[in-house]
């Protein structure tokens, strides 16, 4: 039975190259994401090794609050004057504080040197930490010296010796002579760094005396963990001191856990595309056991039990699986592959790292394509082995088919329970419960599929049976097997489901975000930023501008309250901007009047059980300090649970840790003439951008654009497999209909004629499949603003012009995955095609 199975593949694989076509689609998918996520891993384990190259690291304690900074974590910083104590300990070489913050040198062109909207930074490369090669000049000892890596200064337009400009941290822009030029060891994955002196990187990274970390080299006769000891009992409790392997540790934790949420959204979409694959694999197996059911019944009137007929079924479907699989573990790697050439090209250097992917995850991807396959092929398996001989070998009475009375119920029970609990989500504003019922529909839709097919389809179609006698055969023949119908648009229905949901929800998103603009943004322009965050230096450079006459710098940070378990997002903004320059939605209460009254979002103050009027205590720098809740929030543009003043703002974040999101601006007189203004302040950085309302609210509304393009791409995956369904259907039910094709030629019917037929059974099998999952999408992500509107999904709007756009789609993708099985018909010889059996 073994040899029996190989050989039928190895007779007929044309029927099967579809099939494999679809495992390798879904598995390269899976294949490609392992891989990639084990680049990122590998890449950022190879900067975590190479940036952590001391011996031991002295640090501050973790915070109660888990408050942190960009670069320092849930961690307090030590002071700098701990690096000369910590030199004195015995076994220790050196030791040197970590300086490290956003930085930008200006190019010969006058804009700063960045990659694209990679992060710019600057950092003191101390003489014992090696992590750079210094190739021309040295590296920088004065407070008014750089030294730049070989790509940031032949995109600086300078060379060693020149004098260029550089913003760093908090310091007003100045010159700086560039003294060296380096190569890095480590991968910078296209951030820009710059090298700068340890006067310079003191005076702008750490002002107030406070660095992440201590680096500490050890002498060559000492050992890590027992300096580490030494420097503990020396410097205290107030302080961790740690060895680099714990540091390592901690990083490469911290990026398993970031990546691993990463793939596992990826793979999400890869198996919805192995499953939409798997309704391509039934079919194909379906059609398979309907054409050769009289070999079946010979098989078993010479002996062979139903087991082995069954086993000689999933052996086909197992090779299917793994060479589908194995093809899509090299497609997946090779993808990667590609990607990371291109990434390359912009700038984005992963530092060499080899491209592989562990045994492991490849056996495990076999494993996944034999299963999903085998699972696929099981019913049509089971349909073979239950075949009778002596009724199967009667070659004009097929086997009959089982009544659809009892999937008709299944499926009904399915459909009514998805909708009560989409009833129920939508008024108790449960997602979980809206999942629930939407995967319940959905079954429930592709079980009662069969049963409408003929009354949908033949409707859909009537207007056909004007074109004689083209069109009334193609309605017979995709409303004659609706089981069949059924299948083949099963995995459009998914996949359509899918994208109409994504497409209502982003056009949704979309009128959201530009609404809550709308609403709340009242300024006159706003000084934004492509990376998301402006460089201190901009703030006062906007505030010169003398065309403007209200400036509010908005900042972000974080911060916690001994009352609150979790961590606060707070926002600055100045109290004659509230009203202002930014509209701020209050469900209760008034704005706030003096620096020790603050604004708190709505949901935070209800799950706390805080009111108007009620004292909140919050953890300030040099301890708690108490605030008075003026009002309650329905806030959204900002999106911070607290809304503070600045005086109250700098009492809680330290300006090193506090970020800057924008900048709003009124003008004096004329808005063109500050905006022309303001882009010339600001000239010096090319990702800050100036814009007016209306352009911020496209700004946002491309950023959810952005989001929802790549969810496209990958439900785009789902969408390919789902049209290979419909042409493998069609390819397989010309082979099955070869002596029905011949019969219609002897007739008249001519090949023109003949292809006609295949591409509107073509087009009205994905129109079914397309609708069907357009109904449910629309349906379901209908419900989606009401469940979520407290996360900003405000309003609903359903995108009719793209969903008329899909739909017409639809038809062209239903004429092109005819032409193949077209040609194949319109080819068949007519005398041969009459004698087949």
């Amino acid at each position: 039975m073994l040899r029996l199975a190989l050989r039928d593949i190895r007779t007929h694989w044309v029927r099967f190259i579809l099939s494999i076509l679809a495992v390798f689609l879904a598995t390269a998918f899976v294949s490609g994401t392992f891989t990639l996520t084990g680049l990122l891993r590998t890449t950022i384990d190879q900067l975590s090794t190479a940036t952590v190259s001391a011996d031991v690291y002295v640090r501050g304690l973790e915070t109660e609050d888990g408050r942190g900074g960009p670069f320092g974590g849930g961690r307090e910083q030590v002071d700098i004057a701990l690096a000369e104590q910590a030199a004195t300990v015995d076994g220790v070489a050196s030791a040197n504080p970590d300086l490290f913050g956003v930085a930008y040198v200006v190019g010969a062109d006058g804009l700063a040197v960045t990659n694209s909207q990679a992060p710019s930074f600057g950092w003191v490369l101390w003489d014992d930490l090696e992590t750079a090669t210094v190739l021309d000049g040295r590296l920088p000892a004065a407070e008014d010296e750089i030294a730049l890596d070989t790509p940031t200064l032949e995109k600086s337009g300078y060379s060693v010796g020149d004098t260029a400009q550089l913003s760093a941290g908090l310091l007003p822009p100045r010159d700086v002579t560039i003294v060296g030029e380096v190569e890095y060891t480590i991968p910078l994955l296209g951030a820009t760094i710059l090298v700068i002196s340890p006067q310079l990187g003191e005076a702008a990274f750490a002002p107030e005396g406070l660095v992440p970390q201590i680096a500490i080299r050890v002498e060559p006769d000492a050992t890590a963990q027992a300096v580490a000891d030494a420097l503990q009992a020396e410097l205290g409790t107030g302080v961790e001191a740690v060895t680099a392997d714990t540091i390592r540790e901690e990083s490469r934790s911290a990026t398993q856990e970031a990546l691993g949420f990463i793939e596992t959204f990826i793979l999400v979409f890869a198996l919805i595309a192995l499953f939409v694959g798997s309704f391509l694999i039934f079919n194909t197996f379906a059609m398979l056991v309907r054409q050769r059911q009289r070999e079946y019944a010979l098989l078993r009137a010479v002996g062979a039990s139903p087991v082995q007929v069954l086993l000689t079924l999933l052996v086909q479907a197992a090779f299917i699986g793994a060479v589908g699989a194995t093809a899509g573990i090299a497609g997946g790697i090779g993808l990667v592959s590609v990607l990371q050439r291109v990434l390359t090209r912009f700038g984005i250097d992963f530092g060499g790292t080899a491209i592989s992917l562990p045994t492991d995850r490849a056996v495990w991807i076999v494993v996944l394509g034999v299963i999903v396959t085998a699972l696929a092929a099981i019913i049509p398996a089971r349909d073979a082995a239950n075949t009778a001989p002596v009724e199967a070998m009667r070659p004009d009475n097929p086997k009959a088919e089982k009544p659809l009375i009892i999937r008709a119920v299944v499926a009904g029970i399915l459909l009514l329970g998805g909708i009560g609990a989409v009833v129920y989500a939508v008024r108790e504003l449960s997602g979980p419960v809206l999942g629930a019922g939407a995967f319940a529909i959905l079954m429930g839709v592709l079980g009662m599929a069969p049963v409408i097919v003929p009354t949908v389809l033949g409707g859909l179609a009537r207007p056909l049976n004007a074109f004689r006698p083209v069109g009334k055969v193609a309605r017979g023949n995709v409303t004659r097997n609706p089981r069949r119908t059924a299948a083949t648009a099963a995995a459009l229905t998914i996949g359509m489901a899918l994208v109409s949901t994504a497409a209502v929800v982003a056009s949704s998103a979309t009128a959201s975000t530009r609404s809550i603009v709308e609403e709340q943004f009242q300024a006159d322009l706003m000084v934004s930023s492509a990376t998301g965050f402006i460089p201190a230096p901009v703030a006062p450079l906007v505030e010169a501008v003398p065309s403007a006459a209200q400036v509010a710098v908005l900042r972000f940070g974080i911060g916690s309250s001994p009352d609150i378990d979790e961590r606060l997002s707070i926002s600055d903004v100045p109290l004659d901007a509230m009203g202002t320059l930014l509209t701020i939605p209050l469900e209760t209460g008034t704005l706030p009047e003096s620096p020790d009254e603050i604004l708190l979002q709505v949901e935070l103050a209800e799950s706390e059980g805080i009111a108007v009027g009620d004292t909140v205590t919050l953890a300030g720098l040099d301890g708690p300090v108490e605030y008075v809740v003026a009002g309650l929030a329905n806030e959204q543009f900002l999106g911070t649970d607290v809304i503070a003043a600045p005086e109250a703002f700098d009492a809680l974040v330290t300006a090193e840790r506090a970020t800057i999101t924008g900048i709003a601006v009124n003008a004096a007189d004329d808005v063109a003439a500050l905006r022309a203004d303001l882009a010339d302040a600001v000239k010096v950085f090319p990702f800050i951008t100036v814009l007016n309302g209306d352009e911020l609210g496209d700004a946002a509304a491309d950023q959810v654009n952005t989001i929802m393009s790549v969810l496209y791409a990958l439900l785009g995956l789902s969408l390919v497999i789902a049209v290979l369904s419909i042409v493998n259907t069609l390819a397989l039910s010309v082979i099955e209909r070869t002596r029905e094709i011949g019969l219609m030629r002897a007739v008249g019917l001519g090949r023109g004629q003949l292809s006609g037929v295949i591409m509107l059974e073509s087009v009205l099998t994905a129109l079914f499949g397309t609708v069907s999952g357009m109904v449910i999408g629309v349906s379901l992500a209908s419900t989606l603003p009401t469940i979520f509107k407290d996360d900003g999904l405000r309003l609903l709007d359903i995108p009719w012009d793209q969903l008329g756009w899909m739909l017409a789609l639809t038809v062209v993708v239903g004429v092109l995955a005819a032409v193949w099985p077209a040609i194949r018909a319109a080819r068949l010889p007519v005398l041969q095609a009459i004698a087949t059996e």
